[in-house]
Formats: C-alpha cells, structure tokens, sequence
C-alpha cells in the first residue's frame, strides 16, 4: 500500500501546506508527520511553523492562509502610505490653552435670542468697558478673558491657526481671533491700533468691525491713550455680526442705496492668491449691490491727488516719485508704504508723553487731510473695498516673510486707522483653500451700515470664488479648513513687498494658477470683450471695470493697458490715462500706446513732452495721420505761445 493511501484525506492536505510531497517520503511505514500548528506575524510576512504531532483541532485550509497573508501585507502597505502622506495638520486649540480667566455661564433664558451666545474679551481691552457691558446687557455671555498681542501659550510655542496649522496667525489680538475661529466662543471683543485685530482676524479667516473712533469709549484701556486705537468686534457667522451690532447701539444704517468702488489697483498690489480672485469680488458686489452700483477706482491714484501730505513720508526715493507730477509708474506701492508711515509716526507719538514730534504732525496732517477726502468722496453712500491684507498669510514660523507681510499690509490698514472710519473684514478661502479677504470702509457712524453688508457679501463672495475657480480648485472640508498645513503660503517662496515688479500669469512659473494658463488667459479675453462692448456702448466706467478684471488676470498684457487708456482719456482721466500708456509700453513699444500717452500729456498741458510722442510715433508708422496732425497742432501753438511771450 503506499504511503498516500495510508493517509487520511485531512493528513495529505496538511503536509500539502507544509510543502513536501508525500510520494517522494523514504519510509514505508504510514506516518501522520507535522501538522499546521498555526501563523505569526514575523518580518512583515507570514511565517508558518511546524512541531511533531499535537493534534489540537482541525486546521486552516491552503486559501484561507493566502488570504490572510494577503490581507496583512496589504494592511502594512497602507500603514506606510499614511506615514508618507500625513492627513493635514490641525491645531490643538483648547479653551484651557488659551482662556486666561474664564466665567460661570448660566443656562440660557428663552426670552433672550442671545442668551445662547458666548463672548471673550481681550485682556488689552479689559472687561469694564462700554463694550463689555453692553454685550452683557444684551444677554451674551462672557465666558473667558483671552491674551493680548505677544501671548505665547503655556508651551512656549506661538499661537496655532485654526484657519491652518501651517500659516501664521497674524500677532497682534491673534488669541481672540483664534477663539472666533476655532469655534470656542461666538464672538470676541479686542482692541484695534494700527491693524492688530484686522490682520489677525484676516489671518484666522474671521469677520472683524473696527469701530469708529471714539463710538465706544475703550474706557481705561492698554489704548486710551493711543489716537489710533479703537474697539474691535469679531465673529465667525455672518448672519450674527448685525445683531452684534445692535448688542453694541451701534448706530442704525440706512436703507438708502449704497454704491460700491472696488480698489482693483490695490487688488492688483498683491499677491497671486488674492489678485486672481478680483472678478469674483467684482461679481459679488455686483450680486449685491446691483450691477450699477457697483464701479472701479484706482484708489492709489485718488489719494495721491487728495492727501499731498504724503510726500513728507518715504524713503527720499519714494518721496521724490510722490512728488513729481507725472509719474511714470503705479502710485501704489509708494501711496502705500506713505500711509504706513504716517500711521507709525501717530501711533508712536502718542507713546511719548506729551512730547509732540516733527513726524507726529506731519502724520497728524496725513490723517486730517484723508479724513476730510473721505468725508468729501463716501457723504453720497460709497463704500470702498480693497483689500485688508497683502495676500494669505505666509508659512508659519517664517520670521522676515511674516515681517515684510505685516510691514506690506499696514498700508492697507492705515487709511481707516488715521482717518478713524469704520472698517469691517470680510474672509472668505481662495482656490488653493488658503484664508484670504477684502475689507469695506464707509464713513463715520455707519458701522451698521457696514456689518448689514458684510453678512450679506462674505457668504455671496464664496460662492463667487467656487464659480471662478471650479472643480480644480483645491475644495474645502466640512469643517471649512484648508486641506493641507501651508496651503495658502506664498508659492513664490518668500514674500515679494510693494514695489516689486507684478509677474506675468503667462510668464511667471512659480506661482502656479488654479486652472491651466490658457483657461486663465481665455478668461482674461472675454472681460476684454466684455469691455470692448461696453466703450463702444458709451458705458465708460464698466468697460474700465472690464478692461481691470483683464488685467487682473493678465498683468502682462499691453493690449490692455491700451484699451483702458484709451477709456480713461474718454472719461477725463488723463493721469490714469498717461500710466496705463506708460505700462504699456514698459511691455512693448507701441504706435497706439505712444498715441495714447501723447493725447494724455497734450490734455494736461505738457505741449513738448505730447510732440515727442507723437514724433516718435511718426518714426514707427510715417504715415500716421494722427500723430501728424497732433504734432501740427502742438506746434501752431508752442508757434503763437512764443509770439504772445514776444
């Protein structure tokens, strides 16, 4: 009889397992030989072992083996995976890591809709302020008392950012922003100078009101003393800003048709992240306020020619391009470092104990005098939106990016801190998920006015920004957080400053754009005819708006440049006219652009400089029959100017 009839049908199959072959055994005498004892895990491989003959039950077919090693490896595989590939970081913000003192909250009342609703306040502002009190009037609840600017937590690690665990939070009132945004408290009242609460709400991706200066008493506060300070009021649901507001006795807004002037020159001063999303902001002031509420301003330019006291600020380089009458550049960069300037120089002589500077009071002047532009340009119901900051923030623990980020946005911020307007911040994520936002400012006492239109825009705005950038957008989660730590920093490595020359979206490689170059560009072509119909239709200011979210899109194009010079000449607006023909030819040297800049300088009375564009045009096209006939023109009058001077 041989050996595999003397076996049992479940002995041949466990020495199958085991690897020998029951024909090639030497003894001739029935052996049951090793069983299964069973498998380990071992070197991240199944390993089977053997002992002489136990019998201890029945044993586990060939397949189901298989399958469990399978089902290991595999196991492991992904254990590797996830340590390559790390889920985004969030941060582990506690109330217990940032209340400094925290209070009794009592069951909320029925009667009372805010009863349910919780603040903070910040130690620099204090809890028996006016502010305070009347939260508390309103039923809200204080719950806790939270750092001020330069808190570090019990770790001695800097304050996370529950926008994103990878970007800086923005310093200043940067607990109270993060309170609101990490869902720990509803709202939270913080003390604003020059930016300290606006920034750090922008960075966290919050709502914040800067109040009008002075409508809240800051009653004994780190910032009494300080000409810049004001009450600032944050939050992360748009629908509870206005009856915040009316916690507050904030004065009452009107119904009266508000008209909206979007900074698109200040918008196009910053980074990619925020200037890519203008059309969406145009859009959704449009959705808003109605299409023809809703205008363009170069804001830069408007407060060049409003607030000469900005000269006095700058480097002497910057100074002396403020001071020359037709600038051969963008204002804004310089406009901007000015109004930062002169913020600094308030706020920092009001630090000096009675003693008045030479800077002082050439700040003082600065803020005067845009007070007085801004009560003259928003009394007829304007809101001007530009941006609150420079961009996303930058990457967490980036020391000179987060400097020259904070140093770039206070520009921005200083306008309503000198002239003491209300300002309120509105967040919203770009399409990357990083936190990005636009601030709007009205006139004094119309704090109301600004959080109706707030509540109603930020939620609007989203929806602009998701139609923008669509499925290739980088989506946000459930809970609105970016998707990765670091996702809104700058892609260009380091933070570019104002004045550094504004790349190309065709030409820049490093900032890559949410959708391909040619979509972006095809995007930029259809405002362009968007705004070519609009001129011929006679309506100006949208083909100025149109010929914007253009360049916007496409900061490199000379073409339109042209176009909206040849607007601006239109209009009347003969120095935004001679810039934009100036940028373009900074691009390409042009017939039109000459042409452009020519009827430009002729308007404003510069004979000679007109006659050498027009000579120059000449050169190009001999037969140029405009430029001929400019330059005959120019010249009969320098002919009967030198006559009369005769």
């Amino acid at each position: 009889m041989s050996r595999e009839d003397s076996l049992s049908d479940e002995e041949v199959e466990e020495a199958t397992i085991l690897g020998s072959d029951p024909d090639e055994s030497p003894e001739p005498t029935p052996v049951t030989g090793p069983v299964l004892k069973g498998y380990r895990k071992d070197a991240k491989k199944l390993v089977l072992t053997a002992e002489p003959e136990v019998r201890r039950g029945p044993v586990l077919p060939f397949w189901l083996c298989v399958g469990l090693a399978g089902g290991a490896a595999a196991f492991a595989a992904l254990q590797r995976w996830r340590r390559r590939d790390p889920s985004p970081r969030r941060p582990s913000l506690t109330k217990a890591s940032v209340f400094l003192k925290r209070f009794t909250l009592v069951p909320p009342s029925a009667g009372h809709p805010l009863s349910s609703k919780t603040f903070v306040v910040s130690e620099s502002l204090g809890i028996e302020g006016t502010a305070c009190r009347r939260l508390q009037e309103a039923a809200l609840q204080l719950e806790a008392i939270v750092p001020g600017p330069g808190w570090l937590d019990s770790a001695g690690r800097t304050l996370e950012n529950p926008a994103d665990a990878g970007l800086w939070h923005g310093a200043g009132e940067a607990a109270s922003a993060a309170t609101v945004a990490a869902g720990l408290a509803d709202a939270a009242l913080a003390l604003d100078q020059l930016g300290s609460s606006r920034l750090a709400a922008a960075c966290c991706g919050v709502y914040c009101l800067r109040c009008t200066a002075g409508l809240l008493p800051l009653d004994g506060s780190e910032g009494s003393a300080n000409p810049l300070a004001s009450t600032a009021l944050m939050a992360s649901d748009p629908a509870l800003l206005p009856r915040l507001g009316q916690a507050l006795g904030l004065p009452k807004g009107t119904s009266e048709v508000v008209n909206y002037l979007v900074a698109v020159d200040l918008i196009a001063e910053c980074q990619g992240g925020l200037r890519a999303c203008l059309p969406a902001v145009i859009s959704a002031v449009k959705r808003w306020a109605g299409a023809d509420q809703a205008q363009s301003l170069s804001l830069a330019e408007w407060l060049y020619h409003r607030v000469a006291s900005l000269k006095h600020f700058g480097s002497d380089a910057e100074a002396a391009r403020l001071g020359e009458a037709a600038a051969t550049e963008s204002h804004g960069p310089d406009v901007l470092c000015a109004l930062r300037s002169a913020a600094r120089a308030v706020r920092d002589d009001g630090r000096g104990e009675g003693k008045t500077s030479a800077e002082g009071i050439a700040g003082r002047k600065v803020a005067e005098e845009a007070t007085n532009s801004l009560l003259g340009a928003l009394q007829e119901g304007y809101i001007f939106v530009l941006p609150t900051a420079s961009g996303a923030p930058p990457a967490r623990g980036s020391g000179e990016d987060q400097a020259a980020f904070q140093d770039d946005s206070e520009g921005f911020l200083a306008l309503a801190a000198l002239a003491g307007v209300p300002q309120v911040v509105v967040p919203f994520r770009g399409a990357e998920g990083e936190p990005l936002s636009v601030s709007l400012i009205t006139l004094h006492r119309k704090d109301m006015v600004l959080l109706q239109a707030a509540s109603r825009l930020g939620p609007l705005l989203q929806e602009e920004v998701g139609k923008l950038f669509g499925a290739s957008s980088r989506a946000l989660g459930a809970d609105g957080a970016a998707s990765g730590p670091g996702a809104g920093a700058s892609k260009e490595g380091s933070w570019r400053p104002f004045g550094g020359a504004v790349p190309s979206a065709r030409d820049s490689p490093g900032e890559k754009g949410p959708r391909p170059r040619d979509a972006t560009a095809a995007r930029a072509e259809a405002c362009k005819e968007a705004g070519n119909d609009a001129f011929k239709s006679g309506r100006y200011d949208d083909a100025v708006l149109q010929y914007s979210q253009a360049l916007a899109l496409d900061p490199g194009n000379a073409v339109y440049y042209n176009n909206r010079a040849l607007v601006y000449l239109r209009l009347g607006r003969y120095g935004a006219a001679e810039e934009d023909a100036e940028a373009s030819l900074r691009i390409r040297v042009s017939a039109k652009a000459l042409l452009r800049r020519g009827s430009a300088r002729m308007a404003m009375g510069e004979a000679e400089g007109a006659a050498s564009d027009f000579e120059h045009v000449l050169r190009l096209e001999p037969n140029n029959r405009q430029a001929r006939e400019e330059l005959r023109a120019i010249q009969r009058f320098l002919s009967t100017s030198t006559d009369e001077a005769a």
